[in-house]
């Protein structure tokens, strides 16, 4: 998204303030001590913010889950000597397998690894799949999940950590597309919504829309290609492409639904 969080969108003020400090101490420790530093797993809301502050202040970052499609992300910030590597990111990718025949919900291994103690800013995405799972998590408490998560519900699981280990399918899509008057928010919302511009200025207005998981309140607000797009009571849509001029003068737009 292009605006910063200043501008147009609304986020508790006093984490607001808290995150920004927090990537801003990261950027300028890795300036400072010439080495890799690292926030997170943050929400698409906060990575949104992390990376408006990197790019205020010039930094050299990196914004990874464990794997391309993640939701929950680590902000990383290099030094110039170093390379943005994938690699450096602390993150340890958990197979959990089950032992038992109950089919295992998203809610129910994150609820287990909150009673475990483990804080979840130190968890990022868990893909759920019909043969086994797959959890990300921060290096520092993986040992601890091996160790204390031995079950979940009324099944044994076993985490063992597997790089190679094929991911379940992370997400579905459904591809639509329609043409737009321009990339103003409210233009977009009522062409994903299939609703008139004033029911789209509403829906904006009163809080039910956000961008890269930030509320955004203003209708006039740009939205730009690989934002995603949450409305209230109508789903989420990832913005593909929009910058092809239709014969009318329109903007031709290709969107996805996750569905």
């Amino acid at each position: 998204m292009s605006l910063t969080a200043a501008q147009h969108i609304t986020m508790d003020s006093k984490e607001l303030r808290f995150l920004e400090a927090k990537t801003e101490d990261a950027i300028k420790l890795a300036d400072l001590r010439g080495v890799p530093k690292f926030v997170g797993f943050l929400d698409e809301g906060a990575a949104s913010v992390a990376e408006a502050m990197a790019k205020r202040l010039h930094a050299k970052y990196l914004l990874y889950g464990g794997y391309d499609e993640a939701q929950r992300v680590y902000f990383g910030v290099f030094p110039d000597w170093c390379e943005c590597d994938c690699e450096r990111f602390p993150i340890t990718r958990l197979k959990i397998s089950s032992k038992g025949t109950e089919k295992l919900t998203h809610r129910d291994i994150l609820g287990a690894l909150m009673s475990a103690g483990v804080e979840r800013d130190t968890v990022g995405d868990i893909l759920v799949g019909d043969e086994y799972s797959v959890v990300f998590a921060a290096d520092s408490v993986a040992r601890h999940i091996k160790a204390e998560v031995v079950k979940i519900k009324s099944s044994r699981v076993e985490f063992t950590e597997d790089e190679d280990a094929k991911l379940p399918e992370a997400h579905r899509f459904e591809e639509k597309s329609g043409t737009v008057a321009s990339l103003r928010l409210d233009c977009i919302v009522a062409e994903i919504c299939n609703c008139s511009r004033q029911a789209a200025v509403e829906l904006v207005e009163s809080g039910f829309v956000s961008v890269c998981g930030l509320e955004v309140l203003k209708i006039t607000a740009a939205v730009t290609k690989g934002d995603t797009v949450t409305v209230r009571r109508y789903g989420k849509f990832v913005i593909d492409n929009c910058d092809k001029v239709t014969k009318k003068g329109r903007l031709a737009l290709n969107y996805r639904k996750y569905i």
